[in-house]
């Protein structure tokens, strides 16, 4: 059946219309935007907008769905409402089993699925009730001149000739007339992808393809009014959005970078960017700004507090804790004063006098003390590293820390060369790399000192306690260790060169890879000492005690060892070259390949030594006692044996071509191969 051909569109739109006005009556908001629905199937194009309540029925739609449903609800809604109108209204009869007939006025769907029958003409909506046709003059609208069917690329519909000549549209007075003018136009504008509608953003509205609209987030519409009621609508939205959610911004401050609001940023004294890099670019500038002025601030308080605090000590002599630094204090007379834990770091004492004052826990780096008086001063675990003196005033201006307490204290890296310690206290005191040069430390107290490559040249260390103290690498090359208590001490790689030790105390005492080349160590007691790989080359070793002393690898050329008790001594390898040995004690002495060519051993007692594979070219043996000595393998080339005593001694392989055994006691001894 064609249903186009018998419903009156006209009518049908009367009925809506009227329905729609009184819906609309009852709306409180009747500018609201709604969804709308071309309900006219017959166009053969399906409609779905947003309007407001009011237009959308003035143009001829029907509301389908409020605003806040999605477009695919609003759809579906129109989908629903085409079939009804599909499903149309007939005069349907209904025959009893007598043929009694009934005329229902119903939905044809309803009538047939009751067996009924029905005319094949529709019944169309004349304002107040059905019927099949209307009156021109009450009820009918479809003849009124000022209306018409309006035809536009996108739709047919009916409406009044305003309206339709608003959006440029074309008025027919038939219906096919306007469905004509419709496909025309439709052909003419959709072809393809470049289909040409108005398009509404926040921004603006304007004609364009639907595909550059999508582009956009835009939303398409058929008449340019329509478009300009959803721009409208949406830039309301958005200024509401706007005002809601303040625009967001990079705020840099010394403190951190964040993004939040100008109002913000401003009410915090930040600076806004709306890039993030420049804004953390301008935070590490702050904070450096603002460092330096908090570093200028604080040195400017600090110069202003000293001020005080020496304006306080030179008034009173009594400033504890206080902070000194570089402060000048030269030719200041501060005797006794009191200035435990006081910060003097580079200041100047030049010439002060601190006689008897009280530095306990100082902080003395760096301080010039040049003929600086510091006699009798307690300095105990004070800080005087990089402390120093003038070199070119150390004489005419001595410094005086005579009987100064400076146990525990910190002279790391000072330069105080002939400064008088004179009976100072140094105990466990960190002199390492100090220059202690010509300085006075006799009578001092350096018990577990710490002297490592310090700098002890000529200085005087006469009468000085130095047990356990540490001088590895130290150098002491003429300095003065008589009568000095190096017991234990460790003297391991240390420059002794020319050092005198008379009356020293070494009993214990590293001297391991020590320089003491014509070192003084006449008569010392170094019993038991470490004296390997010691260079001992003509060092004054008279009448030493070396008895059990470690000797392996030592250098001994030309020492003399006269009268020197070396029993029991490890002197394995040592080099003996032309040393003196006479009269000196080697018994049960270990010589397994020492070299002791041209040594003058005369008179001296080698019983029970050890002197295999020894070389003894041209020494001197004369009455020497080598009664039991091993000497397997040991060259005796032209060695001088006369007198000596060789009873029981071993002499297997023993090299004596052209020596000397002139009255020589070789009873009982074996010379196998020799």
């Amino acid at each position: 059946r064609n249903l186009c051909d018998t419903w009156d569109e006209t009518a049908y739109a009367t009925k809506l219309s009227a329905e729609q006005k009184l819906s609309s009556k009852s709306s409180e908001s009747i500018s609201h935007l709604v969804w709308c629905g071309e309900i006219k199937p017959s166009v053969g194009i399906r409609w779905v907008w947003r309007n407001t309540r009011a237009s959308c029925i003035e143009s001829g739609g029907t509301v389908i769905a409020a605003d806040d449903e999605t477009k695919a609800h609003a759809e579906e809604a129109y989908n629903s409402m085409l079939a009804d109108l599909n499903d149309r209204y007939v005069d349907c009869f209904y025959a009893d089993d007598n043929l009694n007939v009934t005329n229902v006025t119903e939905k044809k769907s309803v009538c047939e699925s009751k067996d009924g029958s029905h005319t094949s003409g529709n019944l169309i909506w004349c304002g107040k009730s059905f019927k099949r046709s209307c009156s021109e003059k009450s009820e009918s609208v479809a003849l009124h001149p000022p209306t018409g069917w309006c035809a536009s690329p996108w739709q047919v519909r009916y409406t009044s000739r305003k309206n339709c000549a608003r959006n440029d549209e074309e008025l027919w007075s038939t219906k096919s007339g306007a469905q004509t003018a419709h496909a025309r136009l439709r052909n003419e504008h959709y072809e393809g992808l470049n289909v040409v509608v108005w398009c509404a953003t926040a921004d603006s509205f304007q004609k364009t393809r639907i595909t550059d609209c999508e582009s956009i987030d835009g939303t398409t519409w058929s008449t340019e009014a329509l478009a300009r009621v959803e721009h409208n609508r949406l830039k309301s939205v958005l200024s509401v959005a706007q005002v809601q959610v303040p625009k967001k911004v990079w705020c840099a401050t010394a403190s951190d970078t964040w993004e939040t609001t100008e109002s913000t940023c401003h009410s915090l004294g930040g600076r806004q960017f709306g890039d993030r890099r420049m804004a953390l670019n301008e935070s590490a500038r702050r904070l450096k700004a603002q460092k330096d002025r908090e570093h200028i601030q604080r040195k400017n308080e600090a110069i202003a507090q000293r001020k005080q605090n020496l304006e306080k000590l030179l008034a009173t002599k009594s400033c504890r804790e206080c902070d000194l630094r570089g402060v000048d204090l030269r030719k200041a007379d501060l005797n006794g004063a009191i200035l435990v834990k006081a910060n003097l770091q580079g200041a100047s004492l030049v010439m002060a006098s601190l006689a008897g004052s009280n530095l306990t826990g100082a902080n003395l780096k760096e301080v010039d003390l040049t003929g600086t008086n510091l006699a009798k001063a307690t300095l105990r675990k004070a800080d005087l590293s990089q402390a120093h003196v003038t070199p070119r005033f150390f004489n005419l201006f001595p410094t005086n820390l005579s009987w100064a307490d400076l146990s525990e204290a910190k002279l790391i890296g000072a330069n105080l060369a002939g400064v008088d310690f004179t009976g100072a206290v140094l105990t466990q005191a960190d002199l390492t790399r100090a220059n202690l040069l010509n300085v006075d430390l006799g009578d001092a107290d350096l018990s577990a000192a710490i002297l490592i490559e310090t700098s002890l040249i000529e200085a005087n260390l006469d009468h000085a306690d130095l047990t356990d103290a540490n001088l590895s690498q130290a150098n002491l090359t003429n300095a003065c260790l008589d009568r000095t208590n190096l017991s234990r001490a460790n003297l391991s790689n240390t420059f002794l060169s020319k050092a005198t030790f008379r009356k020293a105390n070494l009993n214990q005492v590293n001297l391991q890879k020590s320089r003491l080349s014509n070192a003084d160590l006449s008569g010392i007691d170094l019993r038991g000492a470490d004296l390997s790989e010691a260079n001992l080359t003509r060092a004054n070793l008279r009448g030493t005690g070396l008895e059990g002393a470690q000797l392996h690898g030592a250098n001994l050329y030309e020492a003399d060892l006269t009268g020197a008790d070396l029993s029991r001594a490890d002197l394995e390898g040592v080099n003996l070259i032309r040393a003196r040995l006479r009269i000196a004690d080697l018994r049960w002495s270990k010589l397994s390949g020492a070299e002791l060519d041209g040594a003058k051993l005369v008179g001296a007692n080698l019983t029970g030594a050890n002197l295999t594979q020894a070389s003894l070219n041209r020494s001197d043996l004369s009455r020497a006692n080598l009664t039991a000595a091993n000497l397997s393998g040991a060259d005796l080339n032209r060695a001088d044996l006369s007198r000596t005593a060789l009873i029981r001694a071993i002499l297997v392989g023993t090299d004596l071509y052209r020596a000397t055994l002139d009255k020589a006691d070789l009873s009982q001894a074996d010379l196998t191969n020799a």
